[in-house]
């Protein structure tokens, strides 16, 4: 899956606004992951689905 979204910054305080369709994944611990353009490094952030 993937998807564009748009990240703001506000000091050391960064959002990120995406819209994902998780209609077909199952409840979980999974693991989002993001990359910034120009940087080739991810970063990832755990997520819980219930």
């Amino acid at each position: 899956m993937s998807t564009e979204g748009i990240a703001t910054a506000d000091g050391p305080r960064t959002e990120l606004q995406i819209e994902l369709d998780i209609d077909q994944v199952g409840t979980g611990k999974y693991f989002l992951g993001t990359q910034r353009l120009g940087d080739g490094a991810p970063y990832y952030y755990p997520v819980s689905i219930d």
